[in-house]
């Protein structure tokens, strides 16, 4: 995949539809594994176009980035394989930045990136694909993908209410935490920000006493240390080479830090701070999403999230929008897409049946012509055997677009490829009468 990607940056200079961006580089250098004069643009709105008073749709301004080079430090594929690409941008700038979840590091992870050389097209499918697909549409590329995006996304919704709704309910947050030490957070107000982020806010309490946004590092060896502030952070974002979603902890400025372990110890004021990098999801959430099958979720998704909520520590919260959306875009596809996707297998099975049965029929009618016009009229005979063989191909490749065709009745479709067959099935049957009463 390295390979595809500079290849196609130098051939063109722009990689496309990299999970709704355009990555485009002046240079790619391959042995150096570094792009130079990269440009990085979003592609898909994430929402409507708002509308001023008179109705009219109000342009968006297109979000963008840029950056004087990259280093490509890697590639991942997942289980299912799609792949991603890890890339370290050095001076970015631009309002993207925010978007696509890059690090303060500059490091950002792009994906599943479309590779050229895979058909995932029905029409270069094996019979075993092709079958398996009908059977279980998960497996279709478009599905699949969108599925297991939908599953990370519930399982970071999930983490976000878990942590509002505790944090809400004036307990400390327990749940997070890695091999170096574990985080108790707690703060007078949580709200979720999005679709996996919660805001940390500090307030004034019932005893009339500050609540800060506060985070208890309790380490391996027991050291403690507090770190107050007022206002924090804490967002999910997925990573492909780690194969699951990374928490990642933010403190605004200013950010009072104390020895917990001693009470002794003065106050120092320090500039922003950040945890992440080790930090996962709890396990509990990993191994509920773990559990659900992409037909379950395929099936009923708000079954799904409806079981996941159930499952965790508070339960019974009011669905967000945002789980709605997915629970809408998986009927979508359920409804609308499967189908077509459905329709485009079972086009192109019949035919594939359909042209290969022909060539049979076409050879038995040119044995038969080859008797009647032994005479010398060849070229009649070859007229007259080549006009079926269009009539065949040009019905099988209008009954397979109206197969795909949502709006015209399978069974048409069905009729006009295998209509060719018969007509040339039923001149056969002339053709041999003719020769048989002979």
């Amino acid at each position: 995949m390295e390979g595809v990607l500079f290849n196609v940056l130098n051939r063109r200079g722009t990689f496309d539809d990299v999970k709704g961006v355009i990555i485009r580089a002046e240079q790619a250098d391959l042995k150096a594994r570094m792009l130079r004069g990269v440009v990085v643009i979003k592609t898909r709105s994430s929402g409507p176009l708002d509308t001023d008073d008179d109705g009219n749709p109000i342009a968006e301004p297109i979000p963008f980035m840029v950056a004087s080079r990259a280093l490509v430090h890697g590639f991942a594929r997942t289980p299912e394989g799609d792949w991603y690409v890890r890339i370290e941008l050095f001076d970015a700038r631009g309002a993207l930045q925010e978007q696509l979840g890059m690090q303060e590091s500059g490091i950002v992870e792009w994906g599943p990136l479309p590779n050229p050389i895979e058909k995932s097209s029905s029409m270069w499918s094996d019979w075993p694909t092709l079958w398996a697909s009908l059977k279980d549409p998960t497996r279709y590329r478009e599905i699949g993908e969108s599925l297991r995006e939908h599953r990370r996304n519930i399982g970071n919704m999930i983490f976000a209410r878990e942590v509002r709704d505790t944090i809400n309910d004036d307990d400390p947050y327990l749940a997070l935490g890695d091999k170096s030490a574990r985080y108790e957070i707690s703060a007078f107000r949580a709200e979720r920000e999005g679709a996996s982020a919660v805001a940390l806010e500090s307030g004034i309490g019932g005893d009339g006493e500050p609540v800060w946004v506060e985070v208890r590092e309790i380490s391996a060896g027991g050291r403690t240390i507090v770190r107050r502030a007022g206002h924090g952070e804490i967002e999910t974002s997925w990573s492909a080479f780690r194969n699951v979603s990374m928490v990642t902890i933010h403190l605004s400025p200013p950010v009072y830090v104390t020895d917990g372990s001693d009470a002794a110890t003065e106050e120092r004021r320090e500039g922003p701070w950040k945890r992440g990098g080790e930090l996962t999801l709890p396990e509990g959430i990993v191994e509920a999403l773990e559990a659900i099958s992409l037909v379950d979720l395929l099936a009923d998704p708000a079954k799904v999230i409806d079981d996941l909520t159930e499952s965790a520590p508070v339960a019974n919260s009011p669905r967000s929008i945002e789980e709605q959306k997915i629970i809408d875009h998986i009927a979508f596809l359920r409804d609308v897409r499967v189908p077509k996707l459905d329709n485009d297998v079972i086009a192109v099975m019949h035919f594939r049946v359909s042209w290969g049965g022909s060539g049979f029929l076409m050879v038995a009618m040119g044995a038969a012509l080859g008797l009647m016009f032994r005479g010398g009229q060849v070229l009649v005979a070859f007229v007259i055997a080549l006009a079926p063989a269009a009539v065949v191909l040009v019905m099988a490749i209008m009954g397979k677009e109206m197969v795909r065709n949502p709006d015209v009745p399978t069974i048409v479709g069905l009729m006009c490829i295998w209509g060719g067959i018969a007509m040339i099935l039923l001149a056969n049957v002339a053709v041999y009468w003719h020769l048989s009463r002979k």
